[in-house]
């Protein structure tokens, strides 16, 4: 029933060209870092339904490389309690049912997660599950915003009118990928980059500016209908967009990529921008609004 209330409201679009050349870089050894733009909590279930994804297509790739899944940080505190006991009480719910579909969670801390006295240097104990999971072939999905502000409004807003992607302050995604780098090549694989925009998972689940996050009424009645009968009111959608790889980031961004934090941060999150409709790209939004390739998937906001 969790299995198809998941499915319900994920609506995963992947074009054939972006298909295609994820099979191929799969069949070459590559081994998925997907990552997401992140506008509420209920985006762990676009998650689920993505590694799913990414399992079966790596079985159906010419040369078949092992996917077991997707290993995927959330914060500790939501694992713990401290964000919401009923938004502990849905992660704990779904976790088992995610993992049987390919999603392999792992509570870590977070910077935020200070004001819940953990402490952020400790957060690299949080990492070490990461170099098993690696070793037992899964990739790994991130949200580098580490926040669902994105999906947050000001008080007093419609829901609709969220911020969108906020500012990378860490260097997340470079260093996740350096660590994958390190524990793949012995094993002749490596990392890729597979963006994948989200969309919708706010209208589940509210979380104002300021407010615990809860979910909204017709996020209620959404999740009952979809576990009963496996169609859902209001669906997230998931658009997974063309993957590219380190040599062309060295291409884009010269050597020293992974030095330029904030410079890589921007080009990584530029490319999730076709995957999201124009009032989700938040700090992107007025410097894009004419980008002609922010235009080039049609994205229907009112999914």
């Amino acid at each position: 029933m969790l299995a198809r209330t998941m499915e319900a409201h994920v609506d995963l679009k992947v074009p054939t060209e972006v298909r295609k050349e994820t099979q191929r870089l799969m069949a070459a050894g590559g081994v998925p870092l997907a990552y997401y733009n992140h506008e509420g909590h209920p985006d762990g279930i676009a998650t689920v339904v993505h590694a799913e994804y990414l399992r079966k297509m790596a079985k159906r790739s010419d040369v078949e490389q092992p996917l077991r899944g997707l290993a995927v940080p959330i914060a500790k505190s939501m694992a713990t309690g401290d964000q919401s006991q009923e938004l502990t009480g849905v992660y704990e719910e779904l976790v088992e049912a995610g993992r049987r579909k390919g999603l392999e969670p792992v509570p870590t801390r977070r910077l935020a997660d200070k004001k819940f006295n953990m402490d952020p240097k400790l957060a690299w104990v949080d990492l070490l599950p990461f170099i098993r999971l690696f070793n037992q072939d899964y990739g790994l999905g991130l949200f580098p915003e580490g926040t669902v502000q994105g999906g947050r409004h000001p008080e007093g807003t419609d829901i609709e009118q969220i911020y969108g992607i906020q500012v990378i302050e860490n260097n997340s995604l470079i260093g996740f990928f350096g660590a994958m780098r390190h524990v793949l090549s012995s094993k002749g694989k490596f990392p890729f980059y597979l963006p994948t925009g989200l969309h919708g998972s706010f209208r589940l689940m509210d979380c104002p500016e300021g407010g615990q996050p809860v979910p909204t009424e017709e996020g209620r009645k959404s999740l009952t209908l979809g576990a009963l009968t496996g169609f859902a009111l209001h669906r997230i959608r998931a658009n997974m967009l063309m993957p590219f790889t380190e040599e062309e980031v060295i291409a884009d961004l010269g050597l020293n990529w992974m030095e330029g934090t904030e410079t890589f941060n921007n080009y990584a999150m530029k490319r999730v921008l076709p995957g999201i409709p124009p009032q989700a790209w938040g700090v992107f939004r007025e410097n894009h609004q004419n980008d002609a390739v922010a235009q080039a998937i049609e994205f229907q906001t009112s999914s």
